[in-house]
């Protein structure tokens, strides 16, 4: 079946009136969009397709020649979506998806949702890559050819089966962007200050006890999650992380905040529920920016006299699940949610 027979075939008579002349068939394809859960979406620029999203839909019965045909027409595709599209069950499939490493110019490949157990392709061409998506699946492991993704910016990898950290991930120093959540590592490697470019880590779910001190030399990141692991403590250097904005360490097994954490000028969101803290450094009172405070379920009984310094405080969670029954009243008087 070729590819403008079978677009033919998914529209509706409503799609093809609200498409209005526009035949179903390259180069003169513009758009199309499918119904609720049939979501399919090309761009065409200058007679080639530059964006096709084949997203929530079961391809597992698909031939090949239509893959075959899809491929052939996109010879300067830079958007590919796959999600929810049953790859798994269908090994020829798989078989001519590895096709898309001819495809040079691709920028962003979403894969998620479709219990791949690996990558059915060799990245070694992909050298323009700038997105991957590949949450929800089975993954354990990334092919050797992964350290050739030199302009890779953004990697989500969540939801998967890593007990280990690849390491062919730290040969991509252009990662701003990092999702591992929701998998079973135990450890990040000290090599994670290699990657000096990163803006954005999530690490919840997993089973990390210990941060690496290398983790504070990442100058640029402003956004850390690493709720719901196993943490005992925090780096002692976590001050040095100079332009952190958000940080998440809600649900470990915290006991004690390091001193330096005063030192988080930019940070405006620090969540730390659901810990072991009995006791706040007074060097919290520094953080001149932070609005919002999270220290429910903890062994707090008092908040340090620095707090009356924390003039940007808007939201402070405390009393729940802490032996705290008070705060000094020269300290709430900024506080506009208080629990």
């Amino acid at each position: 079946m070729k590819l403008e027979d079978h677009l033919s075939e998914i529209s509706s008579p409503a799609e093809r009136t609200f498409m209005g002349d526009l035949e179903f068939r390259f180069p003169r394809l513009k758009q199309f969009v499918g119904g609720e859960r049939l979501d399919r979406y090309y761009w065409v620029e200058d007679d080639h397709v530059k964006n096709l999203y084949l997203s929530y839909i079961d391809l597992s019965d698909e031939t090949p020649q239509l893959i075959e045909e899809i491929l052939k027409y996109l010879p300067k595709l830079k958007y590919l979506g796959l999600t929810e599209c049953n790859l798994s069950k269908n090994l020829t499939l798989l078989k001519e998806l590895g096709k898309l490493e001819d495809l040079k110019r691709l920028e962003n490949l979403g894969l998620s949702k479709n219990a791949l157990k690996e990558i059915p392709f060799s990245f070694d061409k992909l050298r323009n890559l700038k997105e991957l998506d590949v949450d929800q699946n089975e993954l354990s492991d990334l092919p050797e050819s992964f350290s050739s993704l030199n302009s890779l910016e953004r990697l989500s990898i969540g939801d998967n089966d890593f007990t280990e950290f690849p390491k062919d991930i730290l040969k991509c120093k252009k990662l701003k962007m990092l999702n591992f959540s929701d998998n079973h590592l135990k450890e990040m490697p000290e090599g994670i200050s290699e990657l000096a470019e990163l803006e954005h880590i999530a690490l919840g779910g997993n089973h990390i006890k210990k941060l690496p001190d290398s983790i504070c030399r990442l100058k640029k990141l402003e956004h850390l999650y690493i709720g719901g692991n196993g943490l005992l403590r925090l780096p002692e250097c976590i001050g040095e992380l100079e332009s952190l904005d958000e940080a998440n360490f809600g649900g470990n097994k915290i006991k004690r905040i390091p001193k330096s954490i005063g030192n988080l000028k930019k940070l405006k969101y620090l969540n730390l529920a659901g810990n072991e803290i009995r006791e706040l450094p007074e060097s919290m009172g520094e953080m001149e920016s932070l609005k919002t405070l999270i220290l429910w379920d903890n062994k707090i009984e008092r908040v340090p006299t620095s707090f009356h310094k924390l003039v940007n405080l808007e939201i402070l969670d405390i009393f729940r699940d802490n032996p705290i029954s008070s705060l000094p009243e020269s300290f709430a008087k900024n506080i506009r949610f208080l629990d």
